[in-house]
Formats: C-alpha cells, sequence, structure tokens
C-alpha cells in the first residue's frame, strides 16, 4: 500500500506499471467475466467536497486501463490531508454492475474515498458511525449516491449483489460499499 503527496510523472509511471502487473494477476475473476460480456465499463463521479469529477473507462477489451485507475486512485483521495492509496479495483467493478443493475448510467457523487488513518481518527472523534479498522483506510470502501436513484433502491441492489459490505444512511443520502465481507447494517 503506497500513500502519495505528490503525483510526479515518474510516481505516475511506477505506479501505473504496479497496477497493470496488480490487475493482470489478482484480478482474472472479474476479467474473465468482463470478457465475456462486455467490451467497455465506464464510470462517472463527481465529488461532493472537491468538486470535481471524473468521466472514465476503466476497463477495455479485456483489461483494466491502468492510466484510468491511476486517476481514479487520485480522485478518490482524502481530499482533507492529500493523500491517496491504490484502490481496490473490485469496487469499481461492484459501482459498475450496481449502476446497471439499477438501469443507470448517470453520476455517482461521492462523500467518501480513500481516508487516511488520521482523518478516520478525527472523524471517529464525531461519529460512532465510523469503525475504527474502516476499509476505507486500505482503498476498498466507497460513500456514494446515484443521481436520479433513489438511496433505497440503490441500497437494495447493493445487497441483492451480495458482493461486501453495505451501509445504508438514508438520513445523509448515501450508502457505503465496501469489498470486505457480506454483510449489512443501517
Amino acid at each position: 500500500m503506497t500513500i502519495n503527496k505528490t503525483f510526479s510523472r515518474r510516481t505516475f509511471l511506477e505506479t501505473a506499471a504496479k497496477t497493470s502487473i496488480v490487475t493482470g494477476s489478482a484480478l482474472i475473476g472479474f476479467q474473465s467475466s468482463a470478457k465475456a460480456t462486455v467490451s467497455e465499463k465506464k464510470l462517472r463521479f463527481w465529488n461532493t467536497h472537491t468538486r470535481e469529477s471524473i468521466d472514465t473507462v476503466f476497463f477495455r477489451d479485456g483489461n483494466y486501463e491502468a492510466n484510468e485507475l491511476n486517476k481514479l486512485k487520485y480522485f478518490l483521495r482524502d481530499h482533507r490531508e492529500n493523500e491517496w492509496i491504490d484502490m481496490d479495483v473490485g469496487l469499481y467493478e461492484q459501482l459498475w454492475e450496481l449502476q446497471q443493475s439499477v438501469g443507470g448510467h448517470e453520476i455517482f457523487e461521492v462523500i467518501s474515498g480513500y481516508r487516511s488513518p488520521k482523518t478516520n481518527r478525527k472523524l471517529r472523534r464525531n461519529s460512532s458511525g465510523v469503525a475504527k479498522k474502516s476499509f476505507h483506510m486500505k482503498g476498498r470502501a466507497i460513500d456514494v449516491r446515484l443521481r436520479g436513484t433513489k438511496i433505497s433502491a440503490l441500497q437494495k441492489a447493493a445487497l441483492k449483489m451480495k458482493a461486501g459490505g453495505v451501509g445504508y444512511y438514508p438520513s445523509s443520502r448515501f450508502i457505503h460499499l465496501d469489498t470486505g465481507p457480506v454483510r449489512s447494517w443501517s
């Protein structure tokens, strides 16, 4: 797990090489199923804190796009500490599958992606809903809503996938997704 505070050309190229190795070996299961059905997987995000947006094809013609994964990693950074790590590609797969299951191609609004341990400690002091060993700190969780889709419908679709953890926060209008064990809470 690499934490970066600067995004130099060298860092970008080194990370791209590492990402291609990881995606080429550890994610063969996702690639095999994706090859059979879809040639391209696209996600669109808008960050509620930084007001940044990204429109990306993270999977094309049977392969994960290393450059796009790096852009996503930076986009989902801890904006409070300006740190980022490699995100679990399985999280992007979950989001793409979730979007397909609700029939939408709208923008995911990101409330939280990666969280540094420092940020997680700060948030825990102010909220009982922040886990001490949060998957956010491992690049394996995201808090989102999908424009044009009710939060309750998004939660039901996520639960049906049985792909990891699903938290439901209707009063804050978002769901939590992670690539950990299958479980749910509200």
